[in-house]
């Protein structure tokens, strides 16, 4: 009877002579020069000239009988109503709503630069091609996709601004019980999670690069989610087309043709059903009814939804009453410090020799 006898080897597996090495220290470099410039910007932020501390406005405390009190010069009054002094000037409702629907244009940049130009990911892979060839892509260009997918999956939180300030003109329509626009936001959650979990399979498959069929099945897995995970999407669409028709006033916010636009737009990018059954032509996810329809028709639903609903928070008046009334409070305010003395001695002493003059300024204040 013979004796077989394993060897086992400790020896560390090689690493191949051609594979890119990890540039530790430039990437030091750079994140020190970013840090250090932060730094700087939060100094010069602090402490520059440019700038200055700026009243809010007023805000009033509340004295034992529940008058309301504000200072002559039409500042807060210390204690529980007192406010601190900001930095900065604050902003109107309607900025800071054209600051949310304008900031998917830095997803858009953003994304463009880290999906196209860094990790190559268009025109996307064959979903023929085989884990070796799907390897070599990754392999070929691994510091791009990686530098390039986390840019895309940072770039992604922009996009629940831009859904906040359309729910924003959403509520006009619908009013306060307004079920289209939770499950609206709700499904714009879900629209930033099938952009960033997409990302991170493909991140995954680019850490650890040895295994060619774990990249495949990695690679696979973003791409199907990524362009069939429409049902979102598409539910965002349907639900503005029906809120703009059933907004029956004489100026809408939207206008009518926006309906229909996203009605189109809804058939536009369901066609991506077929990436799950396909695996060549054009229902497939390198096809052209599986990857470039629905992405040149999703680039322009976001970009014309943003330009209409930049529109409707123009032509809003209401969206800054309470800002201007405030001011229009601290306004009369200052005029009442400068001539409550006058005014009340005066009103003493003739509601001291005329009784009636008391009931008329009661009359003229109930008219006022």
């Amino acid at each position: 009877m013979t004796e077989t006898r394993y060897a086992v080897s400790t020896a560390r597996p090689t690493v191949p002579a051609d594979r890119p090495t990890v540039p530790v220290k430039w990437w030091a470099a750079l994140g020190a020069t970013v840090l250090a410039v932060q730094v700087a910007v939060v100094v010069r932020w602090m402490t520059g000239p440019y700038f200055h501390r700026v009243d809010p406005g007023p805000r009033f405390g509340l004295r034992r009988n529940g008058q309301p009190t504000a200072s002559p010069a039409g500042h807060a009054t210390a204690g529980a109503g007192s406010r601190p002094q900001l930095w900065w000037k604050p902003m109107s409702d309607k900025r800071i709503q054209l600051w949310c629907v304008y900031s998917v244009f830095g997803f858009i940049a953003i994304f463009l630069v880290g999906w196209v130009a860094l990790a190559g990911f268009v025109p996307p892979p064959s979903p023929l091609d085989g884990a070796e060839r799907i390897a070599e892509l990754y392999e070929h260009r691994l510091l791009g996709v990686r530098v390039g997918l986390v840019l895309c999956i940072f770039a992604s939180a922009l996009l629940l601004p831009w859904g906040g300030a359309i729910c924003a003109q959403m509520l006009r329509i619908e009013g306060s019980r307004a079920p289209l626009v939770w499950a609206w936001i709700a499904a714009q959650g879900c629209v930033v999670i099938e952009f960033v979990y997409p990302c991170t399979f493909w991140l995954v498959a680019a850490f650890r690069t040895e295994d060619s069929s774990r990249v495949l099945t990695f690679n696979d897995l973003g791409w199907l989610p990524f362009l069939g995970v429409v049902c979102t999407g598409m539910f965002q669409m349907v639900a503005l087309a029906v809120l703009t028709l059933r907004d029956r006033r004489p100026d809408p916010v939207f206008p009518r043709w926006f309906a229909y636009f996203q009605l189109w737009c809804a058939v536009g990018v369901g066609c991506t059903f077929g990436v799950y059954i396909f695996k060549s032509g054009p229902l497939a996810f390198n096809g052209v009814l599986g990857f470039w329809v629905p992405v040149c028709v999703y680039f322009i639903w976001v970009v014309t939804t943003t330009l209409v609903t930049a529109r409707a928070i123009n032509n809003d008046d209401g969206a800054d009453t309470h800002v201007a009334l405030a001011e229009r409070i601290t306004v009369v305010e200052n005029l009442l410090a400068k001539q409550l003395p006058t005014g009340v001695e005066s009103a003493s002493t003739a509601s001291q020799h005329s009784p009636v003059s008391t009931g008329a300024m009661r009359t003229d204040g109930i008219r006022a």
